[in-house]
């Protein structure tokens, strides 16, 4: 009767996730998150907040930040909640991001760990830093945790 219950549970929660799991026992990869509301680089929602800068390397036109970023677990005060870590590199000649690495995901895991996904983490890549009208998709379900990493990216416009 356990055995059944549990696997009901897995079977329903699998369902609800959107998994397919074969039984295998095997790895299972998660499924390509739904990407939402687009969000301006220069809105409000972007800008209200900044991150933090934690060390800054340069390599000749290119400059890498670590930038902690506060995502939901801190914006809903949880205790103990530290911010999430990316680390963001800019084409300082071009103003142009070159890639969006999260470092540290300390938002709630099977949601805020979404945005890990190359389908968010690809939408910066090129994005320009000057052009007002540059924005991205946040995962749907992932919200605040996706506005951190916008905000870790507009962090770095004008260093």
């Amino acid at each position: 009767a356990a055995v059944t219950a549990i696997n009901a549970a897995r079977t329903h929660f699998n369902t609800l996730k959107g998994i397919d799991d074969d039984g295998s026992g095997g790895v299972i990869t998660p499924p390509t998150p739904e990407l939402g509301e687009t969000i301006a680089l220069n809105s409000e929602t972007a800008t209200l907040i900044t991150g933090n800068i934690t060390n800054t390397v340069v390599n000749g036109d290119e400059t890498v930040y670590t930038v902690e970023s506060n995502g939901y677990r801190v914006a809903e005060g949880y205790e103990g909640a530290k911010p999430n870590v990316f680390k963001v590199t800019v084409n300082t000649a071009t103003k142009t991001v070159v890639s969006l690495e999260v470092l540290e995901m300390n938002d709630t895991v099977g949601i805020g760990d979404k945005i890990e996904h190359e389908v968010f983490l690809s939408q910066f890549v090129g994005l320009s830093l000057e052009d007002e009208n540059s924005s991205v998709d946040i995962v749907s379900g992932s919200t605040r945790t996706s506005i951190s990493a916008i905000r870790a990216v507009v962090t770095t416009i004008g260093k």
